[in-house]
């Protein structure tokens, strides 16, 4: 089995010719380092982030000034990492928020933007929930390509490409979903978010639909 080197190896040493060795070790991130020190007129910047043996980076820089700079960038990183592996670790063991009679809406496309509506016609357990799709109406068009649409509650549509689940039905028939929070996942170009109530918008027929 190969060797591994384990964090202390990469750690900066006095044996190694730096000065100025200083370790911080932030308590809202959990196992990283940071480590500031001096080779010369350099300043150099060597951080560990979570349980990584290796160094996320190694830099030298010609001020204090521009390392620091550079570290907060760094930490700002880390913090973010940090709030969306919670999130995700959130979704996947927490209860959804989605009940019966709640409205979802797909805003998608490429070249044009389309939305679509759901309706959570069913719930069972934590997380799962059926859905179906229903009608919209455009409530506003702006004669310039764009039209604003809200969702017909309880006017359930027999096709929609979105939600066909491969069963040759068109997507029409209520479909079981695996929810996070408050929306769920359709394909890899489209999720469905709770609707707010409010018009969304959309390109207007005879401009890319």
């Amino acid at each position: 089995m190969a060797f591994k080197l384990d964090r202390d190896f990469y750690r900066p040493r006095v044996s190694a010719g730096y000065t100025n060795i200083r370790l911080e070790e932030p308590a809202d991130l959990p196992g990283a380092e940071i480590w500031r020190f001096e080779d010369g007129s350099r300043y150099l910047l060597k951080v560990f982030g979570g349980k990584r043996r290796k160094p996320d980076e190694f830099v030298s820089f010609k001020s204090p000034e521009f390392r620091e700079a550079y570290l907060r960038r760094w930490l700002e990183g880390q913090r973010e990492n940090q709030k969306a592996k919670a999130k995700r670790a959130a979704e996947r063991t927490g209860y959804t928020a989605l009940k019966v009679g709640d409205v979802l809406y797909a805003s998608w496309g490429y070249e044009q933007t389309n939305v679509n509506f759901y309706q959570v016609v069913a719930r069972r357990g934590k997380r799962d929930i059926q859905v179906r799709p229903i009608a919209q109406e455009s409530v506003y068009n702006t004669r310039g390509g764009s039209e604003s649409v809200v969702a017909l509650p309880d006017n359930f549509r027999d096709h929609d490409g979105l939600l066909d689940n491969g069963n040759n039905d068109g997507g029409g028939a209520p479909t079981w979903k695996r929810a996070r929070r408050d929306s769920i996942y359709l394909t890899d170009y489209a999720d469905a978010y709770l609707w707010d109530g409010k018009p969304k918008h959309q390109t207007a027929p005879g401009w890319g639909h």
